[in-house]
């Protein structure tokens, strides 16, 4: 959830404006992304 909700409150925090649907695709796509490629795997 922080992997897609994170880009999304920071462009609304930097850039001031609310996130669209496409901003939200992204994050997505983005998210789904690095879990694919293993980046949200735990150790220990």
């Amino acid at each position: 959830m922080r992997a897609v909700s994170a880009p999304l409150y920071y462009e609304w925090l930097t850039a001031g404006v609310v996130p669209d649907g496409p901003a939200a695709e992204r994050a997505a796509r983005a998210a789904h992304a690095a879990a694919a490629a293993g980046v949200y795997v735990r150790t220990g």
